[in-house]
């Protein structure tokens, strides 16, 4: 099995839970949706081209892991010009992945480790793999650098319709929480400790006082 299969079946369900948007993205939603038609030459900004939206968890118990769906719908009229006074579609897509990378900044512990996929329906073939990486480590220029390699082989990004992400998480405790859980546990084990003694002692009481 390669790398890739054994990634995508880490991603793909166990159960699933619904959401509406991202709290942190939604005031550029409401910005795309109140821009004035009339004042789009001015106001166009990459930001105005595209809606970001989480889609659903998925929680996978074998890895003790969760993988959180975002899809980005296109508003085709503005992304067709916004790409066309670029002259590269690479200024929408960097945006969207900055936006999405202070989301889980803000979402997941630095030293938890994420993998994104990227799919891009009707664009590319294979999903685009950004690999498994500690949340503080995650940047653009690595997103960027997974997307380049996919276009090296001559395929390229078209910004139409849906684009879905989906990122899996994985909780790592710091030494803290580590420190913490020996800790209870110790604290678990001298009161078992103790019942054990206790018993014996009756037990032991029982049987002196039967003779």
């Amino acid at each position: 099995m390669t790398n890739d299969s054994q990634s995508s079946s880490l991603i793909r369900d166990d159960s699933r839970q619904n959401h509406p948007s991202i709290s942190g993205l939604q005031p550029h939603n409401q910005h795309v949706q109140n821009v004035d038609e009339q004042n789009v030459e001015e106001a166009l900004k990459p930001e105005d081209c595209y809606v970001i939206k989480k889609s659903g968890i998925r929680h996978i118990k074998k890895f003790k892991s969760k993988a959180i769906d975002y899809e980005i719908s296109f508003i085709e009229d503005k992304i067709r010009k916004c790409t066309e006074e670029k002259q590269d579609v690479f200024t929408v897509v960097l945006d969207i992945f900055q936006r999405l990378i202070d989301t889980l900044i803000s979402e997941f512990a630095p030293q938890d480790r994420i993998i994104i996929e990227i799919h891009v329906p009707g664009s590319i073939d294979r999903p685009i793999w950004v690999p498994l990486m500690k949340v503080e480590d995650v940047n653009v220029e690595k997103i960027q650098a997974a997307i380049e390699k996919v276009q090296q082989s001559n395929q390229s990004i078209k910004l139409e319709g849906l684009m879905e992400i989906h990122v899996l998480h994985i909780n790592v405790p710091t030494e803290r929480d580590i420190q913490s859980m020996k800790e209870n546990r110790l604290q678990m084990a001298e009161r078992q400790g103790k019942h054990f003694s206790i018993k014996a002692k009756l037990m032991s009481g029982s049987s002196f006082g039967h003779c």
